[in-house]
């Protein structure tokens, strides 16, 4: 946010070589990152544009995920993902791995509060909420399961916490809401994604809590059939998962539209 308003400069020096030559920008998905310095730096302008239109929002609405994350110690800079191993072997000493308290996360917060107040909409409100998806995979010594009650434990109090600081932050438990509703209903078959079922009735809780209307979706007509709404959900991830497959193959755009 810093660099969106122009408070600060994206340093060249950020970007990290890969033992191939090409260089990836660690403080966005790897994936789509790795191209020639020129590229990279290209590409920083118009993500510095997209990211400055927060500062023209009526409402930012912020999910926390992780408290584990790596940091570039020569930067100065939190990291995106963990750093290339190439990277890690020749450059020993520069990256180490931290692990957020609530402490770290409400000043994190609060420092995006404040640059959205010097340089955004007078009126914009913060919506806050912790996602809850759980970690894949830890970094410490801890078995996965520990490390992911102490992590959303620390986003949730933090979360909560930054939001009774602000009159113009509110909290909205989707974490709660997720992880106090029936199993069947909110998790995917991999047990790491919220189901597309469960998102849907999140965000349609969202939306009405916050005064915009929207259509009826059907779903509590038959809530009290507890098997007919386990197949709706099961239904939904289906298709949701067939609609991804299909945007990133070669079919027609009409095709899914169709579903």
């Amino acid at each position: 946010m810093a660099w969106a308003a122009g408070e600060s400069d994206f340093p060249v020096e950020a970007f990290l070589q890969k033992k191939g030559g090409e260089y990836y920008d660690p403080h966005i998905r790897r994936e789509i990152s790795e191209c020639s310095l020129d590229e990279l730096v290209e590409r920083r302008t118009h993500i510095k544009s997209y990211f400055a239109r927060a500062l023209k929002a009526d409402v930012i609405v912020a999910t926390l995920g992780l408290s584990e994350y790596w940091f570039d110690e020569e930067m100065g800079l939190a990291l995106s993902e963990i750093p290339d191993p190439y990277c890690l072997r020749s450059n020993p000493g520069r990256f180490s791995f931290c692990v957020s308290e609530v402490e770290d996360v409400i000043g994190d917060l609060n420092a995006v509060h404040d640059i959205v107040s010097r340089n955004g909409n007078p009126g914009c409100q913060f919506i806050v909420t912790t996602s809850p998806v759980p970690m894949g995979r830890r970094f410490t010594d801890q078995d996965v399961i520990i490390a992911n009650m102490h992590s959303k434990s620390v986003l949730r109090i933090a979360s909560l916490a930054f939001a009774q600081q602000h009159d113009n932050v509110d909290y909205y438990p989707s974490y709660e809401g997720a992880m106090l509703s029936d199993p069947r209903l909110v998790w995917a078959s991999d047990r790491l994604h919220v189901s597309a079922f469960m998102v849907g009735k999140l965000i349609r809780e969202f939306l009405v809590r916050y005064g915009v209307d929207v259509p009826d979706d059907g779903s509590d007509v038959i809530v009290n059939d507890e098997d007919a709404v386990v197949a709706l959900r099961k239904e939904l991830d289906r298709q949701s998962k067939r609609i991804v497959e299909l945007e990133r193959g070669s079919e027609s755009s009409e095709l899914i539209s169709a579903i």
